[in-house]
């Protein structure tokens, strides 16, 4: 046995205390004779040896830094850790976790040590805290592993690497000057459960679509703005769960390596809890709304476009202005001027059109991201040109610490995207991106792309609709407004009432409606921001959980290095230690930090608050309803899809809670059928649509976040209350166990859960949707039977134990139940009387009780309600393999009625189920489909309001 004493002679570094001595136990002492003769180690010795206390230790062996993260081993534990002695060549699972064989070399040999610990009560110190700070993790004096990896030469005595060894145990939140950094192979790291905190430094912005009508037979791409890059967007956010914290030698002298990955053992694959920080500041939302108002108006670049691409067909100035419009008519002839330096003319429109064609052909060939910033400077561009000029006499990326100016760094973001940490960490993404940048700046000044500039900035000088609004506003009575002469004012009068200007006939009703709209514009802007917020943080949330969700315990969540040889890297060291890492990301000066940029959490987020604006009733004449009843008119969905309706039947629609329900499951339905279509359409099959339409209804689909809202609970709520629910997230591979998940929660609520809602968000594209029909239809009906009956029958298990229709949901989902019910319905109306109650609901034993004869034909309801939902899916199904063993093409027209037919169905589904049902059991048939295999981004969420303390929200993703 060889005892190494607790000392400050023998642990040098960062320890607190300590009594005793450790124990080295190994077969015959072999690790004792070695440390005593002053010999190294040999492969015939013993690999991997237990450390634990001498008997008599009166006191834990506690080490780390005061004011921080201290652990502590139990003297009386058996075995307080080990060690293990790694060679050249094994096949060693801790080597390859930390990827490491590259400095195992053969002359070299690994020391691995690792402690089993609680972490010292009192631990937040500087640590992030959230709403189970008292019952999780590391707050908690929870459970923390630790391990250290070190390398030595073969040759070395024992009894300096185990001096050695010990002598530099230290915890990675101890690193936070230059000599505490590991050496070149060593690995500091801590795996436990805690608090991140976090920040995010996106681009913002939106791209538009929009179609006249969302039948499935009738959808078509009417509009399609490719993605505008508005603004920077920097979001705060918080997160815990179970992580592996590692500490290693920077790069470069002196800097230190902070990496974070999902802990290895973690049973569950979710995020313990999530909140954000502070509220998105999304810079350019008053320019959005102005945007989005001048594409609905026609005053835009895109349909200024889109006229003049057609313009050649035109044989007289009179044709090609009836085309355009009263509104963009006087555009035509500003632009003329400048283009050909004469008036516009059927003398001159040969020549006009032949500028035009050029203008459209470079338009068209320009990279999106440059004609924005250019249109965001128009009125400020000798201050564009300064910044630019900046840049482009940096030398290095290093040279970025001396740009501090706000706006600078703003369109550093835009202009790098998605590729801005690259730049900041080498030398040749830095050159390409001052590549990039001369040629924004050549675009700005040089006369090839005059033409190009004079269309943006005389359209923006044509048509500015926040004036001609104002200069409407004084025509508020009908006499004026019949006197009215200015076609642009005329055109605008036109695109609010829905009628010619010389046809209004009514000029009094007329006048209300455009004085009742003028008066809605600044309130359509606040409730624009409102709107877009939302679902810039609902994508953002559910992005950031797919993410993690998706990361292997492989995979950095985050990866970054610090300089320690300044004072403020030391400054920023201090709080990434403890897991704050929320002001070290907004650090962009390359000569303090360096972001992994292929880290999950900066990989994965580039597209989170990037939205799709899909506009339902694109050129809708009357735009009164929109501007009025903007509370009813936008509707917003978790996967980053925001839907604007512009007719007045739809709008009245969502007014209504049981309209609206049967609307948004109509269109979302349409877009999931015809996405089928579309996926199984032959080739050649000569069908009515086009390459533009099919990625517009895969794409809108793809960024749809169906939401089935499944229960509400009172605040006395128990996890085992959810039982049901979670074993239907189990049955949807959302999560590996129920009782598990219920165990966790126990723990991180041992007062109880309060007040839960729990929601099943459905996201697939339309490889998913195909894996839906792979099955067979005898495999597709029994699956649907099942998934109808876990999906509803949870309605009823989930709710109180008070409740008597309760016992609806356990008889539905009872195999006994359904043997009655393919016996006749006779069968389990006489029969069906009494149904058994599960110990968990009950809260003791299981209980047999009557099921009277309302609540039999409840049952019996649930149970036609699903063969008739697995007959039509079965159906569908027939047209699809029609389509792939035939070769036939899908009809649209049968698409529609597939369509009608499911949402037929919504009534009886949203009576006896919830909302989107549909949607939640084809879900299952994804998931089964691919065997399981694919990995779809739905999720069951719980949103908990403990009886103390803040909301927590839980994803459970499969």
């Amino acid at each position: 046995m060889l005892s190494i004493p607790i000392n400050v002679s023998t642990f040098k570094k960062s320890f607190l205390g300590g009594d005793g001595s450790l124990e080295i136990s190994t077969d015959q002492d072999a690790w004792k004779v070695l440390n005593d003769t002053g010999r190294p180690f040999s492969k015939d010795v013993q690999d991997l040896v237990d450390l634990k206390f001498s008997t008599g230790t009166s006191k834990d062996f506690q080490f780390g830094q005061k004011n921080k993260l201290t652990l502590n081993v139990s003297f009386n534990s058996e075995v307080g850790g080990r060690i293990d002695l790694i060679w050249p060549e094994e096949d060693n699972e801790i080597i390859k976790k930390y990827n490491l064989t590259e400095f195992l070399t053969p002359d070299k040999l690994y020391m691995a040590i690792l402690f089993n610990a609680k972490a010292s009560a009192g631990v937040e110190g500087g640590f992030p805290v959230g709403p189970l700070s008292a019952n999780f993790g590391i707050s908690a004096g929870g459970h923390v592993g630790y391990e250290r990896l070190v390398p030595y030469d073969q040759a070395k005595p024992v009894r300096e690497i185990l001096a050695d060894l010990f002598g530099g145990t230290r915890l990675p939140q101890s690193i936070t000057a230059v000599d505490e950094i590991p050496a070149k192979g060593e690995v500091l790291a801590t795996n436990y459960g805690g608090y991140l905190n976090l920040s995010a430094g996106l681009n913002w912005g939106y791209s538009m679509t929009g179609t006249r009508s969302f039948e499935a037979k009738d959808l078509k791409l009417e509009l399609d703005y490719a993605l505008r890059l508005m603004a920077s967007v920097s979001v705060g956010y918080r997160l815990a769960g179970d992580f592996n914290f590692e500490t290693r030698a920077g790069a470069l002298p002196g800097w230190v390596n902070y990496r974070v990955t999902k802990k290895r053992q973690s049973k569950l694959n979710f995020v313990a809890d999530f909140g954000f920080t502070a509220k998105a500041d999304l810079n350019g939302l008053p320019e959005s709304a102005d945007e989005f108002l001048a594409a609905l108006f026609g005053a835009d670049a895109k349909t200024a476009l889109g006229y003049l691409a057609k313009a050649e067909k035109y044989s007289s100035v009179e044709e090609l202005e009836k085309a355009v419009g009263k509104l963009a008519k006087g555009f035509l002839q500003d632009l003329s001027d400048k283009l050909i330096g004469k008036a516009l003319s059927n003398a001159t429109l040969v020549e006009f059109l032949a500028a035009v064609k050029k203008v459209t052909d470079t338009y068209n060939g320009l990279e999106q991201r440059m004609v924005d910033l250019y249109t965001d400077y128009l009125d400020k561009i000798p201050r564009l040109n300064s910044t630019l000029d900046q840049l482009l006499a940096l030398s290095s990326f290093e040279g970025l610490k001396g740009v501090t100016n706000a706006e600078s760094w703003e369109i550093i973001k835009r202009l790098s995207g998605e590729r801005f940490y690259d730049l900041l960490l080498n030398q040749q993404d830095f050159q390409q991106f001052l590549v990039y940048v001369r040629s924004v700046k050549s675009f700005i000044n040089d006369g090839a792309t005059q033409h190009i500039r004079d269309f943006i900035a005389e359209l923006k000088k044509s048509l500015p609709l926040d004036d001609l609004f104002k200069e409407l506003e004084k025509y508020n009575t009908p006499d004026k407004l019949k006197a009215m002469a200015d076609e642009k004012l005329q055109a605008l009068v036109e695109k609010l009432v829905g009628n010619a200007f010389d046809q209004l006939g009514d000029y009094k009703k007329a006048s209300q409606q455009v004085n009742a709209a003028l008066k809605q514009i600044s309130k359509f802007k606040d409730k624009w921001y409102e709107k877009v917020t939302e679902a810039v943080h609902q994508t953002f949330e559910f992005n950031l959980h797919s993410a993690y969700t998706r990361a292997t315990e492989d995979d950095a969540l985050i990866d970054l290095e610090i300089n320690l040889n300044e004072a403020a890297g030391r400054e920023l060291s201090v709080r990434a230690s403890v897991g704050d890492f929320a002001e070290v990301l907004k650090t962009y000066d390359p000569t303090l930090v360096r972001i992994n940029p292929d880290s999950v959490f900066k990989r994965k987020l580039t597209a989170a608050t990037q939205l799709q604006i899909n506009v339902f009733g694109w050129g809708y004449k009357r735009l009164t309803e929109l501007l009025q009843n903007i509370e009813h008119a936008i509707e917003t969905e978790k996967g980053g899809l925001m839907h604007v309706f512009t007719i007045e039947t739809q709008i009245k629609q969502l007014s209504k809670m049981s309209s609206r329900k049967k609307l948004i499951e109509s269109i979302q339905s349409n877009f999931l059928l015809r996405t089928v279509g579309e996926s199984f359409q032959p080739i050649g099959s000569g069908q009515p649509t086009d390459p533009a339409t099919g990625r517009y209804i895969i794409r809108t689909l793809t960024n749809m976040g169906v939401q089935y809202q499944m229960l509400y609970r009172d605040d006395r709520t128990k996890a085992e209350e959810l039982t049901k629910y979670f074993d239907l997230a189990t049955f949807l591979g959302l999560i590996p166990s129920s009782s598990a998940l219920i165990a966790e929660l126990n723990s991180q609520f041992p007062d109880g859960l309060g007040k839960v809602t729990v929601d099943y968000v459905v996201r697939y594209d339309d490889k998913a949707v195909r894996n839906a029909f792979t099955l067979s239809s005898d495999e597709l009906a029994e699956w649907a039977r099942q998934t109808a009956r876990q999906v509803i029958g949870a309605k009823y298990t989930g709710m109180k134990e008070t409740g008597w229709v309760a016992r609806v949901g356990f008889a539905y989902q009872s195999p006994a139940f359904y043997q009655l019910y393919r016996k006749g319905f006779t069968a389990l109306l006489n029969e069906g009387k009494a149904v058994t109650l599960p110990g968990w609901f009950t809260g003791g034993s299981p209980q047999t009780v009557a099921l009277d004869m309302p609540l039999r034909n409840i049952v019996l309801t649930l149970f036609n309600i699903e063969k008739k939902y697995a007959e039509r899916l079965v159906a569908f199904d027939a047209i699809v393999e029609r389509s792939i063993q035939k070769q036939e093409p899908i009809p649209l027209d049968e698409l529609q009625k597939a369509s009608r037919e499911f949402v037929g169905m919504s009534d009886d589904l949203d009576s006896f189920g919830r909302e989107n049902s549909f949607f939640a059991m084809f879900d299952k048939l994804v998931h089964v489909g691919s065997s399981g295999k694919w990995r779809r981004q739905s999720a069951m969420v719980l949103n908990i309001q403990p009886p103390d303390g803040e909301p927590v929200t839980k994803y459970l993703m499969g």
